[in-house]
């Protein structure tokens, strides 16, 4: 399989909302609009968690979270208690796009890619993403592009810090100077670099939803019509659309254009304290009841008594305490599909403040993953069809809250983020596709390149069924 000499841009605006994108602001968006009307667009069903990261991950590789190993930001890397590690380049067990790519004599381009700090060498060039710590020296590949960087960008800013705080006015503006200056970067580099693949992912449009999603959605009870935050989704929403046309003069005509989430965005209705939860119910035994709010650390925990504990998150992470597993383990082994059986039943059960259900959905990771690798949770929950978070910390006399517990936050994650795709050498007539999900990005970026057949099934776009992350 081999293909004309053309380049492919992916561009990854992270919780991008194809509600947003395709419908309500579509008349507003013309750049978008018209890669839409000329190839082919849709909704792209998210991972399970649906998060940035493993999600980013799962389109690079075609894998998903457990035979990735990586279930969030912080996973779990032993059965010993509080043992997790913050995701990285080191944490990705398979080659990406690019590492394939590579090999057969390709060069990308990659910019606030997650999961690219330490950059890790590759047949191009790096600018690392948000999990790069304050400091980190290894935030370039080849090493020397971060003077070239710093020299032409002034400081890079990895992310909008404090986005989760009540300083909306400071928050909006490091929002709009972030994406300013990241967009000028990837047009630097595509002007001045020899490549074939570029992929930059933006993570300032989560952040800017998080902030300011409620502001701007009538059901929420922050809504305010007449208020000075009313449009400010949609306002940067159309700033993302002239940048995204400027991006697109540089590349030039010989180039296919795929545009994608990871994830969708939705109003954050509250958070439900799991591990209260769970000590109300006597499965999680705490040493002594917290006064107020408390970060959860293992030394709270009775661990001899203790059945569950769970970490916090868009998703429940439930984990079970077992013999043999765990150091100080109660479930005995004989015992563990009964309990976790249980468990997860009496979650389904869980009600809201007036006595309506949840809508939880409560699954095992054999049921998510081809393979689950690593100490994975034992079940993961999401309640309220991701309406509600999960609260990770003990203490708040209460299994809901109205608010996160790590500070303003008007915005969850959902379940489907958008896809755009413009071939260079064919009109795909503006069609939309339903039913993709990450692993079908993954297909068609590696058909650009001729290392894979196109999931889009020849001349007729969608004549194939897409292949899915969930088995």
């Amino acid at each position: 399989m081999r293909r004309e000499r053309h380049k492919l841009l992916v561009v990854g605006l992270d919780a991008l909302s194809p509600e947003k994108l395709f419908r309500e602001w579509r008349e507003e968006l013309p750049t978008f609009s018209s890669l839409a009307a000329q190839g082919v667009w849709g909704r792209l069903e998210s991972c399970h968690p649906p998060i940035t990261v493993p999600a980013w991950s799962c389109v690079f590789t075609g894998r998903d979270p457990g035979e990735l190993g990586c279930y969030g930001f912080r996973t779990r890397t032993s059965y010993s208690y509080g043992t997790y590690d913050l995701a990285s380049s080191r944490s990705v067990p398979f080659p990406r796009v690019w590492d394939r790519l590579g090999r057969r004599g390709f060069r990308s381009l990659l910019v606030g890619v997650p999961q690219t700090y330490p950059a890790p060498e590759i047949r191009g060039e790096v600018v690392s993403c948000f999990l790069t710590p304050p400091g980190g020296p290894r935030w370039t590949f080849p090493a020397s592009l971060a003077e070239e960087v710093s020299g032409r960008f002034g400081s890079y800013r990895f992310d909008v810090e404090g986005f989760r705080s009540a300083e909306y006015p400071r928050i909006l503006r490091e929002v709009y100077e972030k994406t300013r200056k990241d967009f000028d970067l990837v047009r630097y580099l595509c002007a001045t670099r020899r490549w074939d693949l570029c992929v930059f992912v933006e993570i300032a449009v989560d952040r800017l939803q998080h902030a300011f999603w409620a502001f701007c959605d009538p059901g929420s009870d922050r809504f305010d019509p007449e208020g000075s935050f009313r449009w400010v989704l949609r306002d940067y929403y159309r700033f993302l659309d002239e940048e995204m046309a400027k991006l697109l003069e540089v590349v030039g005509p010989d180039t296919s254009v795929l545009v994608l989430s990871d994830h969708g965005a939705r109003r954050m209705e509250g958070g439900v304290c799991l591990n209260d939860w769970l000590a109300a119910r006597g499965l999680l035994r705490l040493r002594e009841t917290p006064r107020g709010a408390t970060e959860f650390r293992p030394e709270l925990v009775d661990w001899r008594r203790t059945v569950a504990w769970a970490d916090g998150g868009y998703c429940g992470r439930v984990y079970l305490n077992v013999r043999g597993r765990e150091p100080c383990g109660y479930v005995a082994r004989t015992e563990y599909e009964r309990v976790r059986s249980e468990v997860a039943a009496a979650l389904r059960e869980l009600e809201t403040a007036e006595g309506g259900r949840l809508e939880t959905s409560v699954h095992t990771p054999e049921e998510l993953y081809r393979t689950v690798r690593g100490p994975a949770p034992d079940l993961l929950a999401y309640f309220g069809d991701l309406g509600w978070r999960v609260i990770g910390s003990v203490g708040h006399g209460t299994f809901r809250i109205r608010e996160n517990d790590r500070g303003p936050d008007g915005a969850n994650h959902d379940w489907f983020g958008s896809w755009v795709y413009r071939p260079c050498t064919s009109t795909l007539g503006g069609r939309e596709i339903e039913g993709w999900a990450l692993e079908a990005i993954h297909r068609l970026i590696l058909s650009e390149f001729g290392l894979e057949e196109n999931p889009l099934g020849g001349s007729e776009a969608g004549d194939r069924e897409p292949p899915s992350l969930h088995p």
